[in-house]
């Protein structure tokens, strides 16, 4: 397949291409066919180079996915289960009204109650715990619900690429590195002599790379934070590394 385009401007922070080439001499025909100590003829040898080539992309990610989680114990394992059900369903009833908007989703995660033990083995009492995550493309929505959710703590937040920005990106920046990829043949194949390249074998591949760290939201480096005001949490987004590669070999036809 044959693309070539340009790419328009999506606010890219930056684009790097990396290209390498190898020459790998593939015998073909009579040669390739031939016992061994036989010497074919030089026309029968068939240049083959193998090539790389890559575009990669700094963007911003859209969603954004924050983990809230209530902790509780006591001697009694039902009573720490009920406590927890208490404040999961009050949380999940706030959550689901302020979640109205396409933008923002909300669901349950894991669900845990737990023996403690003392020293001499026995069980001292229970401990337990639950995990609400909110996530969603509206990053000042999903940081302002997380904000008030009484009764839970904050544990984990993450910025990620949403489908739909993926796609886009990883789109055009396969045409870039293969539009790249034929570029390159064709100036091994001039440089070699040959006329040009003719593809053989050809991989297109998608990464990412230097994925943003979670942020930092007001003492979450001492564990946890307690969301039991209406203030939002403060987040900001990184940047994401979109990486598209094409690789494969190419036949040199037509000798000069």
């Amino acid at each position: 397949m044959t693309t070539s385009c340009t790419l328009p401007t999506l606010g890219l922070i930056a684009r790097r291409i990396t290209l390498v080439a190898a020459i790998v001499i593939a015998p073909t025909g009579a040669w390739a066919q031939a016992p061994a100590g036989t010497v074919a003829a030089a026309d029968e040898v068939v240049p083959v180079v193998s090539l790389m080539a890559s575009a990669s992309a700094d963007v911003v990610p859209d969603t954004l996915s924050i983990t809230l989680r209530v902790l509780r114990q006591g001697s009694d394992s039902a009573a720490v289960q009920a406590q927890i059900k208490q404040v999961l369903d009050a949380a999940l009833g706030e959550a689901r009204r302020a979640a109205a908007s396409p933008a923002v989703e909300v669901h349950t995660g894991g669900f845990n109650i737990s023996p403690r033990y003392g020293n001499n083995g026995s069980i001292t009492g229970w401990q337990g715990q639950a995990d609400l995550v909110v996530e969603g493309r509206d990053s000042a929505r999903v940081a302002a619900l997380a904000g008030r959710l009484a009764g839970m703590s904050v544990v984990s937040s993450h910025f990620s690429v949403s489908g739909e920005l993926r796609e886009r990106h990883s789109s055009e920046l396969a045409a870039e590195a293969i539009k790249r990829f034929r570029r390159r043949a064709a100036e091994v194949a001039q440089g070699f002599g040959y006329v040009d390249a003719v593809p053989r074998e050809v991989n297109v591949s998608h990464a990412d790379g230097d994925s943003p760290r979670p942020m930092p939201m007001m003492a979450m480096a001492r564990g946890a934070v307690m969301a039991d005001t209406a203030a939002p949490l403060p987040v900001e987004a990184g940047v994401v590394r979109l990486t598209a590669s094409v690789q494969g070999s190419v036949r040199l036809v037509g000798k000069r």
